[in-house]
């Protein structure tokens, strides 16, 4: 039996960690979200320009240089591929381990409100989307065993989440972070990912039980309802008995230093099975194992601070597989410059307007407030990401309604902070503050 070689992914790893360090330093210099930076980054070292290694295509243009054989390239897109599931999972932990619960309830109907609108002006305006350009498309963006109705379901679902990293830089940069926008911005978008997460949940489980094909529509419905209600109970569990009364008087009486990320890495990685285990996303476990964790606060703190290492370089692998399934070139097409167009402004506009007019008829939000707070929302990030990810990776999108996705993810982040510092600057000395 001839004997597995790893040798190309410890070379790419290496080619990748050191550009990584590279593009950090340039983001940080032109005042770039990191992001962005890693983004790019795949853009450069995928298909598009270098091509070091292709998800899509399987290829390497090392294999013609350093002699490297398609079976060593097939296993180092495997190994690659699990780190970016890893990624993804670490992304979410850490996502639901900053979740201030506390603040969240102290933001009031302003954020619920803003949040709500937030939610279903862009799903509508998702799903409508699709219904309207699918049959138009047609496989394009439709994959051949779904209907324009699924995809765009998931597509919906893609479009309501928010980036708060994103716009709250701005706010900083700005000097406006405790202007009332940006506090009714911050829990409205935490709200937002929560929201999203759940309809991810929901979306995903009615796809995957109708393509088995087994069972009646309001069955699959109720099915998918029993999941998460058994997940819950088990999250809620674990978070109100088994962690604080069984786990953490535990951890106490240790002296090794390292256990307390033994213990949340375990916590993670079991949540995620359970999750996949009733048909949901595993992102979901990984997400509600960092909000179980976030219930103790001065654990969480030595979690995120004994994650960090860890995730400074896992985490953008997910960001740089982004880039390295997209080429560039393919936007020379016709018909991807128009998809994307659509999704860019549907997108961006229905969040404008749904956080918008939501956070004016909460009562207690001016008009131009309003308007900022909508702003600030339409700003899209890593959640957004990882569901078309997932999306991709199902079957569910298309590389086209994939790469239109991106797009949409990419500008905003490019034009919403422009467009929030302008505007604040044509409302100076009238925003509210508080």
């Amino acid at each position: 039996m001839a004997e597995v070689s790893y040798s190309l992914i410890f070379f790419v790893l290496a080619i990748f960690l050191v550009s990584l360090h590279i593009i950090h330093k340039i983001a940080k210099k032109v005042k770039q979200p990191m992001v962005l930076g890693e983004i790019f980054l795949g853009f450069v070292l995928g298909p598009s320009f270098l091509a070091i290694l292709t998800l899509n295509d399987k290829s390497s243009s090392l294999s013609a240089l350093l002699n490297f054989s398609q079976d060593q390239i097939d296993i180092a897109i495997k190994v690659f591929l699990f780190l970016v599931q890893l990624a993804e999972l670490f992304l979410l932990f850490e996502v639901g381990l900053e979740l201030d619960l506390k603040s969240l309830r102290r933001a009031g109907k302003n954020a619920m409100s803003t949040a709500i609108g937030g939610i279903v002006v862009p799903f509508l305006a998702g799903l409508g989307l699709i219904l309207v350009i699918g049959d138009m498309y047609g496989s394009f963006i439709i994959p051949v065993e779904l209907n324009s109705f699924e995809v765009g379901l998931f597509f919906a679902a893609t479009l309501t989440a928010t980036s708060i990293g994103i716009s709250i830089r701005t706010f900083m940069d700005i000097d406006k972070v405790d202007s009332k926008p940006a506090k009714v911005m911050i829990g409205a978008a935490v709200i937002d990912d929560i929201l999203a997460l759940t309809l991810l949940t929901v979306v995903l489980g009615i796809i995957i039980e109708e393509e088995a094909a087994e069972t009646q529509p309001l069955f699959d419905v109720l099915l998918i309802l029993v999941s998460i209600v058994v997940f819950f109970i088990v999250a809620f569990i674990l978070a109100q008995y088994i962690f604080p009364k069984l786990i953490m008087p535990y951890l106490e009486k240790q002296s090794d230093h390292y256990l307390p990320i033994i213990v949340a890495l375990t916590l993670l990685f079991f949540m995620a099975w359970l999750a996949e285990t009733l048909r949901l996303a595993p992102i979901i476990g990984a997400f509600v194992a960092g909000v179980i964790i976030n219930t103790n606060k001065k654990y969480s703190e030595t979690v995120n601070q004994q994650m960090s290492a860890m995730g400074h370089w896992i985490i953008p692998l997910f960001f740089i597989s982004v880039g390295l399934r997209i080429n560039l070139w393919d936007f020379l097409s016709l018909d991807l410059i128009m998809l994307s167009v659509l999704v860019v402004t549907v997108g961006i506009i229905s969040k404008v307007i749904g956080s918008g007019i939501f956070a004016k008829i909460s009562g207690d939000v001016d008009l131009k407030d309003s308007y900022l707070v909508g702003i600030s929302m339409a700003a899209r990030g890593e959640v957004v990401l990882v569901f078309v990810a997932v999306a991709l990776d199902l079957g569910i999108f298309t590389l086209p309604l994939y790469s239109s996705t991106v797009m949409l993810v990419v500008v905003s982040a490019f034009l919403i902070p422009l467009w929030l510092k302008a505007s604040f600057k044509m409302f100076e000395g009238k925003t509210q503050v508080s």
